[in-house]
């Protein structure tokens, strides 16, 4: 389930797909690691989604990084 919550949250956010597969992988591998069903991820895992919608908007115009 992580893993495919990951892989949607990166394709929206117009990830390719080695990039979401990288991701997707770490964000499996840290909640299978975790007691409980729906842990918080750490702050890196969800900045890697972060950093790259806010410099996918920049490159298109709608937002500045110092904004965002």
């Amino acid at each position: 389930d992580a893993f495919t919550a990951a892989l949607c949250l990166g394709l929206l956010c117009g990830m390719n797909l080695d990039e979401v597969n990288a991701v997707a992988n770490q964000v499996a591998a840290y909640v299978c690691g975790c007691v409980g069903a729906t842990p918080n991820l750490p702050e890196p895992l969800q900045r890697k989604f972060q950093d790259f919608r806010v410099a996918r908007q920049a490159s298109a115009g709608r937002v500045s990084a110092a904004t965002a």
